[in-house]
């Protein structure tokens, strides 16, 4: 493949799209201390940043849509980062010729959204690209949020002998917006696990069960969110295959189609790492805030002298470890 041109892979949340940011982006425009968070605490406030944009295809899929996804994305990406869902931008850049009724539709799922969460829309913009300039709509937002505790949900805060805690099952809206788009002739029963995840996330904090870091599962799945984890705290993954909770219906899509299920993207969906041996109540706090998949699903320890390739181990569902591999390219482009 020639480096010398961006390919889909490298937006694909996995190692390609690290490398890129890593190696490429953050050495142009690097103005702060270069973590890979979700968001950022903006200096000497309580107040936390996040950005992002939404391309997903198709618009609508079972369980939501990009009007949606682009609200509850947002509120997400604050949630994990320890902060309330405060204030919000959105911006549009359309197609010309995009039917009126789509957009109709677009805007009333954003408005219910915004209700639904409580976040206040307090500025955006619109752009209309001749046709083929964009494909249909492209969503770009921003949020802006308040910290819950004292503290921000940051990977270097996770140390060896903390529990690792996943609220639900994975892989569900990337296999949903997969199948939506009718390229193998399948038809299932899958729904997109799209929804906020804010009442969680702060369920845990108010249990003081030690949360200290939390992520959402978006692009490169529960893997890429281990990965980046273990990196970022300098720490080795050590998760149990039997404990990672996922949807029948995704199980046997992915025998058939030869996926993973811990590489594909949820949207409402997260880990938390939480106080060693503090797993077990941390998934009751979730149970009884709704998440009635959440569960353990491993442990933190020490990795000072791994490689980035070791850095993540399943115990397989015989009692084998083996090394989780790095996403390296996109099962389905546009997820999100």
């Amino acid at each position: 493949m020639d480096d010398d041109v961006i390919t889909i892979a490298d937006g694909s949340g996995g190692i390609k799209t690290f490398d890129l940011l890593k190696n490429v982006i953050l050495p142009s425009v690097l103005s702060s201390d270069g973590s890979m968070e979700d968001g950022a605490l903006l200096d000497g406030t309580d107040l936390v940043f996040t950005t992002d944009s939404f391309t997903v295809n198709p618009l609508f899929f079972p369980g939501g849509d990009i009007g949606k996804l682009s609200v509850y994305g947002t509120v997400n990406d604050l949630a994990v980062m320890g902060a309330s869902p405060n204030f919000l931008s959105l911006s549009f850049i359309i197609e010309e010729g995009l039917p009126r009724r789509i957009l109709d539709s677009i805007l009333g799922s954003i408005g219910r959204a915004v209700e639904e969460v409580g976040i206040k829309l307090v500025c955006g913009d619109t752009k209309v690209m001749p046709r083929g300039g964009v494909d249909r709509i492209v969503i770009n937002t921003s949020g802006v949020g308040r910290l819950i505790s004292g503290k921000p949900l940051v990977a270097r805060r996770a140390k060896v002998g903390y529990d690792i805690v996943v609220s639900g099952d994975v892989g569900r809206h990337e296999m949903a917006v997969l199948l939506s788009r009718g390229e193998f002739g399948i038809e299932a029963d899958i729904e997109s696990d799209l929804a906020p995840i804010y009442n969680g996330v702060k369920a845990l904090i108010e249990a003081n069960v030690g949360l200290v870091f939390a992520r959402d599962l978006t692009r490169g799945g529960l893997a890429m969110a281990l990965y980046e984890l273990a990196l970022a705290s300098n720490t080795r993954v050590v998760v149990d295959e039997e404990c990672i909770p996922v949807n029948r219906g995704v199980v046997g899509l992915c025998e058939v189609l030869g996926f993973e299920p811990v590489f594909l993207a949820c949207e409402g969906t997260f880990i938390a790492v939480v106080g060693e041996g503090r797993g077990k109540e941390a998934v009751e706090v979730l149970k009884q805030a709704g998440y009635e998949n959440a569960s353990r699903i491993g442990v933190l320890e020490g990795g000072e002298r791994l490689g980035d390739v070791e850095r993540v181990i399943m115990i397989t569902r015989v009692g084998s470890p083996r090394l989780m591999p790095l996403p390296t390219g996109e099962l389905t482009p546009r997820i999100c």
